[in-house]
């Protein structure tokens, strides 16, 4: 499991560490031959680890035993939604980055969980997220139609406190995608101007066309040479 990406993923979108998120995806990139990079299980969560919705939206469990965890367990519904929202960020930049997404079951229905016990819940039948349900079956769809998103180059370009910028290129097709971690809005910026017939394929949050993120806001676009 590819636990260095996903600490990295988790502390950009909650402490705004971007420079550490590109450092950590390049130095796999750099010191793992392809055939490796692209079936790196790039995980979220698993049953060692708290899951993602957790991770972004809790208290910290650091130092913490089971009674706390156990205790601190529930969500306010304004916990769960800020979560759930910053899941579908982490989600979108795991789906996008080279290797293959490994899922933990639940995240794409809601779960949510400290540490062993409390992250292995029994899947909620019936009581689903449906709204995460369709967007993790949305990004599920865009990766399995993007040959580029599973095997394209990955080309870092902006990554920063507020900001993950990147690219995934394969021949003349090129799928770039911003990620606005902060509570503000901002304009994008890209490395170089856009083409004019530059396509939106997917966003998260609000945007302004292909030039402006709203607050924890994220667009994936292709662009064709």
């Amino acid at each position: 499991m590819n636990y260095p990406w996903r600490t990295a993923i988790l502390r950009f979108l909650r402490l705004g560490e971007g420079q550490e998120l590109q450092n950590a995806i390049m130095d796999i990139l750099e010191n793992y031959p392809p055939q490796v990079a692209g079936i790196l299980m790039n995980c979220l969560s698993t049953h060692d680890v708290p899951r993602c919705i957790t991770a972004l939206a809790a208290p910290d469990m650091e130092g913490r035993g089971r009674d706390w965890q156990r205790e601190h367990n529930t969500f306010t519904a304004d916990q769960y939604y800020f979560g759930r929202h910053m899941a579908k960020l982490a989600a979108l930049i795991q789906y996008t980055l080279p290797g293959c997404p490994s899922l933990y079951y639940g995240d794409e229905a809601g779960l949510v969980g400290y540490a062993d016990p409390f992250n292995r819940g029994t899947y909620p039948w019936g009581h689903e997220d449906q709204d995460l349900l369709a967007f993790f079956q949305e990004i599920g769809v865009l990766r399995k139609n993007s040959p580029v998103l599973r095997r394209g180059k990955f080309v870092p370009l902006c990554f920063g406190d507020s900001f993950c910028i990147y690219q995934r290129t394969l021949g003349e097709e090129t799928i770039a995608i911003a990620v606005n971690r902060s509570g503000d809005y901002q304009e994008i910026p890209w490395s170089r101007p856009l083409p004019e017939d530059a396509k939106l394929l997917l966003t998260v949050g609000g945007a302004e066309g292909l030039h402006g993120l709203h607050p924890r806001s994220a667009v994936v676009v292709q662009i064709r040479e």
